[in-house]
Formats: structure tokens, sequence, C-alpha cells
């Protein structure tokens, strides 16, 4: 999410479709739309903390991918200003809530053991999904029309719509139940409950 998202507009402030359909912005118009998905990512990474204790980590992560799924739409389909800092800003929530939630539910699903590897997988994601998106904006750099740029939006819906079903198929945190306690439920939490996630 954050690495597609991080590079989803480095490549098209410079596409002549895209100045002409927002009405060639200054550096201040561009600061601020490039500036709402960041915001956007303080204020889902600020309620993360209530969502995933209420909720669980793995609903919370599932949550976040489909506001990720709205924002993306609104920006991919924006057609003014206003519409498209909206969708950035929405996209931005749902960046906070997954980089925030997902180095939590990993630690406690996995084994101490790879524990570390694991959260950091997180981090070599992001810049994947930033190569990723580098490299699909070069391609549509070739597309004449409006598409050049709506395109690399786009994409990110299908990113996520490959990823939801693979959710269903991980275990549940124990934290998805309040009256947890030392991580260990009985038959909640498949992997956290074996003894081996803390080895």
């Amino acid at each position: 999410l954050f690495g597609l998202d991080i590079s989803s507009m480095a490549g098209i402030l410079t596409n002549q479709y895209w100045k002409d359909q927002f009405g060639h912005p200054g550096p201040d118009a561009q600061g601020g739309i490039v500036a709402s998905m960041p915001a956007g990512s303080l204020v889902g990474a600020l309620a993360v903390g209530k969502l995933a204790d209420v909720l669980g980590r793995k609903l919370t992560i599932q949550i976040s991918g489909v506001i990720w799924v709205i924002g993306s739409i609104l920006q991919c389909a924006s057609v003014n200003r206003g519409m498209l800092v909206v969708g950035r800003i929405i996209a931005g929530m749902a960046v906070g809530i997954a980089s925030a939630t997902v180095p939590l539910y990993q630690g406690e699903i996995t084994a101490a053991r790879i524990r570390g590897r694991m959260i950091s997988l997180q981090q070599w994601s992001i810049t994947w999904g930033i190569l990723l998106q580098y490299f699909v904006q070069f391609g549509c750099s070739y597309i004449e029309g409006k598409a050049s740029f709506r395109i690399p939006w786009g994409v990110q819906v299908g990113c996520l719509s490959t990823s939801r079903p693979v959710a269903h198929l991980v275990a549940d945190d124990s934290g998805y139940h309040p009256q947890c306690r030392n991580d260990v439920v009985p038959g909640v939490s498949p992997l956290a409950n074996r003894s081996w996630t803390r080895r």
C-alpha cells in the first residue's frame, strides 16, 4: 500500500495530460496535493490504537484495504483537485492504519526466532511497491491521453484486490478478544496459541 501510494504522484506531476486536467497547479498546489496523503496517514495511524484493540489486528488490516480501494477509486476517477485531494486523504488513512497495524500483527503471530525478519519484510515490501509504481508510470508515460495518469492510480486497486482473498488464510491475532491474557485464548488464534510462536 504505502510503496504504491508514495510514488503514485512522483511521475505524474510532469504529465501534461494531468496538468491539463487539474488546471496546471503551481508549486503550492502540487505540494498540497502530494501532502494530502501523509496527512491522511497521520489520522489513520493515530486511530490504530483504538481500532486494533477493539476490532483486532487482522480485521483492522482488512478494513484498511477497503478504505484504500475507496481512496484509489476516487483518485482514479477524479475530475478536479478537490476530488483528488479527498481521494488521497482517504487512501492515506488506509496507509496509516496498515503501516501501524501490520508490524503489530506480524509480531503476534510469528515465531520469535523469525519475528524480526518477518517484520522487516514490511519495509522491504514498501520499497518494492515504490519500484513497481515507477515502472508502471514509466510505461504509461507512452500513452496518449488521460489514461497515462489514471492507470497508475487504478493499478493500486487491482493490487489490493488480489491480496484480499489471501487475508482469510492467515490466523486471527490473539488481540481480537479483549478478554485475552498473555496473548493466549484457546481456540481463537491458531498461531498465537502455539508454543513455537514464543521460541
